[in-house]
């Protein structure tokens, strides 16, 4: 599989690190090394739970398995947060309030700011349960702020600013370092990697919504602090890159009914909505390699483009201040193609969207062997539970990753607004009438059905809307 052999030269360190006699030995959540390396003066390790497979583990489980083996830093491509995972991993053109959405498309920043003053999201993922390796684990969390002008003052123009900072942690555990000459530890190092993000969206609204971010990221891969005997360096890295996105909401029940010039209700306090959404996104871009061992080996960053739609339409009870959905189902779709291209000279970078198709992928639906399909739906009831599925598909030849997701949620907003519906009273002006009001509370939790991953997604939301 090329990908093992390919992922980039950081997994080349440490499948250095794998060759000589495994211990065949782990304590707890430590694992021993005994490699050829020089730490020290001293020979030393190499883990009976190999690095290597380690890597190729998270490789497969990335986005792309073939595609992802032409770049360093994988990691970079997870989609990092359960409502997405639930969904086939699809959310660039999905209309969705979840604070960490800008990590894909920063787009959504700007849709998250018209209706929202602050937004917290939290993330965790017991990465590849399959290995028993119980301290592999993704981490991430995103602190949203926005202002919508309109909300502010009538006379300001219909227009959501909001910046954010997020962070994105994979964590993959500690390795006992050991001497070739016999299995007494001689230190301990923990392997990681991280980006920190800070993202800026804008939106206007015109009847048609209309939303572009930009995110700054500063890349850190620590694989390990020492280097082998064969070649200079050590398994660290560093990168800044940036993404840019762009988002499109059309509420066409919206705009029909201002064509009109009154609303769409055909049961009093009862109006339907259908709204339809493009978005796009480029990933990484700016800086384009690392180097780990040396700069004639250096390899290229995990540039990559999507592009996708999303539908969502429903029913939803209004009264005076009240704006509640009642039930809603949304479906999306989804293609994406990392943008590396090795040929005999080296690598190059594509333009644009590299090989996606966006008419024939996204709005026709047609495979294309060269690019990843993701899809999924949702179901939600009242504001307070969603269902979810989807799928991810890729070409034999580039992974064959071909998998189904499942997911759910739960959130708070949706009980006061039923109670209001039912004109009970909620907490008068004061302190808590406001928190029932505009605090909104969510867990949302996903799973992938696939031989190599069944890792699941847990995220925690906090949201004070506007």
């Amino acid at each position: 599989m090329r990908t093992l052999i390919t992922y980039c030269r950081a997994g080349q360190f440490l499948l250095q690190l794998c060759y000589g006699r495994p211990t065949g030995e782990r304590t707890g959540n430590r694992r021993r090394l005994t490699t050829p390396c020089s730490v020290l003066g001293r020979k030393a390790p190499r883990s009976s739970f190999c690095p290597g497979l380690l890597i190729a583990g998270f490789v497969l489980a990335g986005g792309n398995a073939f595609a992802q083996g032409e770049s360093a830093m994988p990691f970079l491509l997870l989609t990092p947060f359960a409502e997405a995972n639930g969904m086939g991993e699809a959310s660039v053109g999905n209309h969705t309030d979840d604070p960490l959405a800008p990590m894909v498309n920063p787009a959504h920043l700007g849709m998250l700011a018209r209706h929202t003053w602050f937004s917290f999201g939290y993330n965790y993922t017991n990465r590849l349960p399959l290995f028993q390796q119980s301290d592999l684990s993704l981490q991430t969390f995103a602190f949203n702020g926005g202002v919508n002008l309109k909300k502010l003052d009538e006379n300001l123009p219909p227009v959501s600013i909001g910046l954010g900072f997020s962070r994105l942690y994979l964590d993959l555990g500690e390795f006992v370092r050991m001497s070739t000459s016999g299995p007494e530890p001689i230190g301990t190092y923990e392997a990681w990697e991280s980006s920190n993000q800070f993202t800026a969206g804008i939106e206007v609204d015109f009847w048609i919504r209309a939303a572009a971010g930009v995110t700054f990221r500063s890349v850190t891969s620590h694989l390990s602090p020492v280097g082998t005997e064969q070649e200079p360096g050590v398994g660290e890295a560093e990168a800044t890159l940036h993404d840019v996105g762009f988002l499109v909401d059309i509420p066409l029940v919206g705009i029909v009914s201002e064509l009109m010039g009154e609303p769409i209700e055909p049961i009093p306090s009862i109006f339907p909505y259908f709204d339809w959404s493009f978005g796009v996104a480029r990933n990484n871009l700016g800086q384009e390699s690392i180097t780990y061992i040396d700069s004639a080996q250096a390899d290229p960053l995990p540039r990559q483009a999507r592009a996708g739609m999303g539908l969502g339409f429903g029913v939803q009870f209004r009264k005076e201040t009240l704006d509640w959905r009642i039930i809603g189902l949304k479906w999306t779709i989804e293609a994406s193609d990392l943008l590396v291209r090795r040929n005999a000279e080296g690598w190059k970078y594509q333009e644009g969207l590299g090989d996606i198709r966006f008419f024939d992928e996204v709005i026709l639906g047609r495979t294309n062997s060269e690019t990843e399909k993701r899809s999924g739906w949702e179901v939600s009831l009242l504001e307070i539970l969603s269902l979810r599925g989807g799928r991810y598909e890729e070409d034999p030849m580039r992974g064959n990753r071909r998998f189904t997701t499942t997911g759910w949620g739960v959130r708070l907003a949706g009980i006061p607004k039923l109670l209001r519906a039912l004109d009970v009273p909620l907490g008068g002006e004061g302190i808590a009438g406001f928190l029932l009001a505009h605090l909104d509370v969510r867990f949302d939790s996903s799973q992938r059905t696939h031989p190599l991953l069944d890792d699941r997604f847990d995220s925690v939301c906090l949201v004070i809307t506007n």
